[in-house]
């Protein structure tokens, strides 16, 4: 949902809501995931920058955070490969952890 520069969605993990804002060149999201580790489930703090870069690609700047400390960085891409509907999106993935 979409209000002024603001923005609310679902993200995959159930339950968990993600918050984000136009800021600039981008698309800030924060969102905490519920990582279920044994049989406790922890929650890790993810913060997501969006830039598109041009017409067919994005840039997914993601960080992690668990108890304040950054636990690892991602930085995939996102490429149009097709105008059809049906899978026009490819992916690539840089971890950083």
């Amino acid at each position: 949902m979409k209000i002024g520069n603001q923005y609310t969605d679902t993200v995959q993990d159930p339950g968990a809501i993600s918050l984000g804002k136009t800021e600039s060149d981008g698309l800030n999201r924060r969102y905490i995931l519920e990582a279920p580790v044994k049989e406790k489930v922890r929650h890790i703090k993810f913060e997501e920058w969006l830039y598109l870069v041009d017409k067919d690609y994005l840039l997914d700047r993601e960080k992690m955070n668990k108890f304040g400390f950054t636990t690892g960085k991602i930085v995939p891409y996102i490429r149009k490969i097709s105008n059809e509907p049906k899978y026009p999106f490819t992916t690539g993935r840089t971890i950083n952890l």
